[in-house]
């Protein structure tokens, strides 16, 4: 059937109609064939969705024609398949239905259309400029709210989707010849205008889709800029950022899977809207965007608070962080160097405090006043009242050991000409004086901590003895199977001794190097401490020969081990620990002779060994740096002694082990069984 044999191709007045091309259009499809069965009942309830609000936007469209209660959008499915059964029954009463009450005679659909379109577009306010107002047919200006731009499309939308509910539905039922057509009514559902109509949301919303994403997308990159964990962590919350990160990602698949559907549907609109059953699909996917995108406009906002939350917090850590700056120790120094400020007690007790709390700033406070210190007095007259200040602050900060040893790494030329400094400076005498005093103490503690850290070096190259050599014996055969171990082994009787517990000669170290020529023997508590130190190497040698007497017994060749050359290399450590314990014992006897009053009676001491036998010693002078570089030493060959007892002591429970896994797991080689005649056995 063509559009010049269709009954509908022209008007009464012979004069074709867009509502007669749409008519004509729906008898050429294919589907007419089924759909001229359905009356209107079954396609109010084939709707699906739609079908609990169909009778509500019909109403809301044709007024009181179409059905004779009043218009609503929130009808129950009851009520509208009660409307359908009326029309069923008396189609022609719904056709043509009395005019209501004040209703106007002359109004038509497509004017009541127009005035639904005029009461949906917002209106633009005097204040607002006429740009800032976004339409479904205007792209999103930078800068310009979202939320404007998603109201006005929204309105646009629900009114396109409303449309299309009606054109469906009244189509249906005129296809099914339940109700004669009104061209002036049917002329509202134009293919033409509802196509422009579809094609200006789907790229607003679209163009939404878009701005959504470039808005997650930015909030993506600041949210991932403020990560830097101190923000966060100063309130508790680390990784929340790393959380927001994701749902942004996970929220942007969303968006950009539902613009992939939105796509697909701009570019078959024009085919859905060619038979009823796309007309419905389209205006149920009208439906879906509409929520779908408000719920994507609300991350936006969402994250956009997260943001400035985030921004919050990273402004209260830079705050609190300056603060911490402002009262770190340099800039404690650099505020007291200040010309207009007074170095007094409390500060530099401050100070020194702020130091002790962060060993980690010992370092640049030692720097800061180094180069107070090295300033020149020629080319500034304040030159002297900075050095004097910072010669004051270091002095007390002799005490640190964390600053004094960053002191001893510096060069001592500028305390040197502070020692010198000319008299005639604006100081007067008596601050030119103690300028001379405190640069002479400050250089003497420094180059003493100085000499402490070479000694020390010096110390620690001469006890780093090389590691045990593990070679195989000229015994053993080279292709000779590992013996097995035992995994149930007895531990040896011989077990390294626990790590000592050194802090008295330790201490008494400490006080030695700060104080220097200035330290005072008492005699009690230094022949104490050095008593115990000579049990210790008394022990420490013992451990070591009778270690060095078990590998020799147990040098038998079978373990594949060395262990001749091992205890050759035991016999340089057995004199050292002999010689400390007897230079120990010498200056215990020495203290006692200078407590008693008395010089010793012979420059020669006797030290007892762990044999029986002795040796003699000469006796030390008590001077406090012979006696500090004494302990020094005396502790350094502890420490390396002690490991290597029990490296010994490993290699010794290794080789008991093979020992034992030889006997017990191992071949029986040698042995042969007799005849039964022989009573002897085994042979």
């Amino acid at each position: 059937m063509t559009l010049a044999d269709s009954p509908l191709s022209t008007r009464a007045g012979g004069e074709p109609d867009a509502a007669q091309a749409l008519a004509v259009s729906f008898f050429e499809t294919k589907l007419w064939e089924s759909a001229t069965g359905l009356d209107v009942r079954g396609l109010l309830l084939g709707l699906g969705t739609n079908a609990s609000t169909a009778k509500g936007r019909v109403a809301a469209f044709f007024g009181e024609r179409f059905a004779p209660v009043c218009s609503t959008m929130t009808e129950t499915p009851e009520k509208t398949r009660q409307v359908a059964v009326d029309v069923e029954k008396d189609p022609g009463a719904a056709a043509v239905p009395a005019p209501a009450e004040g209703s106007d005679p002359e109004w038509t659909p497509s004017e009541r259309a127009a005035e639904v379109r005029e009461e949906e577009v917002p209106m633009v306010s005097e204040e607002c400029d006429s740009s800032e107002v976004a339409t479904p047919e205007c792209s999103l200006s930078p800068g310009e709210s979202l939320i404007v731009a998603h109201l006005s499309w929204r309105a646009a939308a629900t009114s396109l989707q409303h449309s299309l509910d009606v054109a469906s539905v009244y189509i249906a039922s005129a296809m099914g010849g339940d109700t004669p057509l009104r061209w002036d009514e049917i002329h509202a559902c134009d293919l033409e205008k509802l196509e422009d109509r579809l094609d200006a949301v789907l790229r607003g919303l679209l163009r939404g889709l878009e701005a959504c994403d470039l808005r997650l997308n930015r909030l993506s990159v600041e949210l991932d800029c403020l990560d830097d964990g101190e923000a966060e962590g100063l309130f508790g919350s680390e990784g929340k950022l790393k959380e927001d990160l994701e749902e942004i990602q996970a929220v942007r698949g969303e968006v950009a899977e539902f613009a992939k559907r939105s796509r697909h549907w701009e570019s078959s609109a024009s085919r859905a809207l060619g038979h009823i059953v796309g007309i419905e699909a389209i205006s149920d996917f009208v439906g879906e965007a509409v929520p779908t995108l408000d719920e994507f406009v609300a991350h936006c906002g969402d994250f956009a608070a997260r943001r400035r939350a985030a921004v919050a917090r990273a402004k209260a850590a830079i705050e609190v962080a300056d603060a911490s700056e402002r009262a770190t120790a340099v800039a404690m120094l650099q505020d007291a160097l200040s010309p207009s400020s007074r170095v007094d007690f409390p500060r530099v007790t401050e100070i020194c405090q702020r130091v002790a709390d962060r060993p980690d700033e010992a370092a640049p406070s030692a720097a800061v006043l180094w180069a107070a210190m090295s300033s020149s007095s020629d080319s500034d007259s304040e030159s002297p009242k900075k050095q004097l200040k910072a010669l004051t602050i270091a002095h007390e900060l002799l005490y640190d050991d964390k600053v004094l040893s960053a002191f001893a790494a510096l060069e001592t030329a500028p305390l040197r000409g502070l020692e010198k400094l000319p008299p005639g400076s604006v100081l007067g005498k008596p601050a030119e004086e103690a300028v001379r005093m405190l640069a002479a103490e400050v250089r003497r503690r420094v180059e003493e901590k100085q000499d402490t850290v070479a000694r020390s070096s010096r110390r620690h190259a001469t006890w780093s003895f090389p590691s045990l050599s593990r070679g195989r014996s000229s015994g053993a055969a080279e292709s000779s199977p590992r013996q097995p171990r035992l995994q149930s082994s007895k531990s040896a009787p011989l077990e390294a001794p626990p790590e000592p517990d050194l802090e008295g000669p330790e201490a008494l170290l400490r006080q030695l190097r700060r104080w220097g020529s200035w330290y005072h023997i008492r005699g009690d508590q230094e022949r104490q401490i050095l008593g115990e130190l000579r049990q210790r190497f008394l022990s420490l040698l013992n451990n070591l020969a009778r270690v060095a007497e078990e590998l020799d017994c147990l040098d038998d060749g079978s373990s594949g081990i060395d262990l001749r050359a091992v205890v050759a290399q035991l016999q340089p450590f057995l004199l050292s620990a002999s010689d400390l314990q007897a230079r120990a014992c010498a200056w215990c006897q020495a203290l006692e002779a200078s407590q008693q009053g008395a010089g010793p009676s012979s420059p020669v001491a006797t030290s007892p060994l762990s044999s029986g036998s002795s040796v003699d010693v000469e006796v030390p002078t008590l001077e406090p740096e012979h006696l500090a570089d004494f302990l020094e030493e005396a502790l350094a060959a502890f420490a390396s002694l002690s490991r290597r007892l029990r490296g010994c002591a490993a290699l010794r429970r290794e080789v008991v082990e093979q020992a034992k896994a030889r006997i017990e797991a191992g071949p029986i080689d040698g042995f042969e069984v007799l005849p039964k005649g022989d009573g002897s056995g085994w042979s």
